[in-house]
């Protein structure tokens, strides 16, 4: 069987990170809703923080990109 470049780059796509089922011991663990709960307050807190901010981050000479992944590693 002819394997692809596209086929190979698809079968390492579906190994590349980790599997839910090495995290949780299935759909209704209790970490999972934990875990969505985290991160839904993680994005709104983020909102809060830079909503109509990011554009000027990004704009300002100094700061620039540092200022960016500063703003999004800082959440």
């Amino acid at each position: 069987m002819l394997v692809t470049d596209g086929v190979r780059r698809r079968r390492l796509r579906l190994r590349v990170g980790p599997r839910l089922a090495d995290l949780y011991a299935g759909i209704d663990d209790p970490q999972v809703k934990r875990d969505l709960d985290h991160a839904a307050a993680e994005s709104l807190a983020f909102e809060e923080a830079y909503k109509g901010k990011l554009a000027a981050l990004a704009e300002r000479p100094e700061a620039g990109e540092a200022a960016l992944a500063q703003a999004v590693s800082a959440r």
